[in-house]
């Protein structure tokens, strides 16, 4: 289990003056002064029988305009303004507010995360958390002496959710899928990766790849639910030839939370040479070798000789937010 200490919380920033007030002599006259006013939500008021057009500054640089309408309008400051600029349409002596109304909050990434790859019951952990599961990769499918080739193993699947930590959670690591073979007797099938899952979110496993026979190419193992990568269909040329094909694996879906973590996993290879899929999370493996990372499929892989297996999953928590 690896654990990462993000930045402590900082809080927003508040304005250093939160109201001005200016003044328009006269009509249709440009008038100036300085001002500090700091990011945020600001409304500009008047009586509503004129229009009143502001321009706020940082520097040399205009940030924006506005312009009443009714004697009123609302203008957001995206850096701070150090002059503003005005004028109106009618009137003499008017009074303009410029008033702050809401103050933009600014806080860099807190909390805890914490990778998981052991089941735990309990999780001792308490409090809201963001979390990301995969689930384990399946393995290539089983091969056949002078047979076609067989599938890659599928990626397990990508599931993130929003969780209150009570310290009575379970978590489960789903274990990577073996690899197909050929035995004495004949095929030995590959097997399907475990779900991994923490509370009630769940990423299933990947399936298995397709064994080979003499007719064809093995298919693809399914990508787990949710969001997880195909493996990749094995090759129909025969014998030692099939490593002449075989399609790649293919990405799973990227967590809805890439601040807890970035990337895909991926499906095997399809033997005999296709690639793995992902990146980030795991990668898919190619002919005899195994998925790599976490959640990723076993490459397939025939003549006489036994598919990848699937990697494990792994459970990311992000807690203490």
């Amino acid at each position: 289990m690896a654990t990462t200490v993000f930045p402590a919380a900082s809080s927003g920033s508040s304005a250093s003056n939160i109201a001005q007030t200016i003044v328009a002599a006269a009509a249709n006259t440009m008038y100036g002064a300085s001002a500090t006013l700091t990011p945020g939500t600001y409304t500009i008021s008047c009586v509503s029988t004129t229009n009143v057009e502001v321009t706020f500054w940082s520097g040399s640089s205009v940030i924006t305009t506005a312009t009443t309408v009714s004697g009123t309008v609302s203008v957001s400051l995206a850096t701070e303004a150090t002059r503003v600029s005005y004028w109106t349409n009618t009137g003499t002596n008017i009074v303009i507010n410029i008033q702050l109304t809401g103050n933009p909050l600014t806080y860099a990434a807190s909390g805890t995360l914490e990778t998981i790859t052991t089941s735990q019951s309990p999780y001792n952990r308490t409090g809201r958390a963001y979390v990301v599961v995969v689930g384990a990769g399946g393995g290539g499918g089983a091969s056949w002496a002078n047979a076609r080739g067989p599938g890659g193993g599928g990626s397990g699947g990508v599931a993130s959710g929003i969780v209150y930590l009570d310290g009575t959670a379970n978590i489960v690591i789903g274990a990577g899928g073996t690899g197909g073979d050929y035995g004495n007797s004949g095929q030995i099938p590959g097997n399907s990766g475990g779900a991994s899952s923490i509370g009630n979110i769940v990423a299933n496993g990947g399936g298995a790849g397709g064994g080979t026979w003499n007719t064809s190419g093995g298919g693809g193992g399914g990508g787990g639910t949710p969001g997880g990568g195909a493996g990749g269909a094995g090759s129909n040329n025969t014998g030692g030839a099939y490593s002449a094909g075989g399609s790649p694996g293919s990405a799973s879906s990227v967590p809805t939370y890439t601040f807890v973590k970035s990337g895909t996993t991926g499906g095997g290879g399809g033997a005999g040479t296709g690639a793995g899929g992902g990146s980030g999370i795991g990668t898919g493996g190619s002919g005899s070798g195994s998925g790599s990372g976490y959640g990723s499929g076993g490459g397939g892989w025939g003549w006489y000789g036994a598919s990848g297996s699937g990697a494990q999953g792994v459970v990311y928590v992000l807690y203490g937010v």
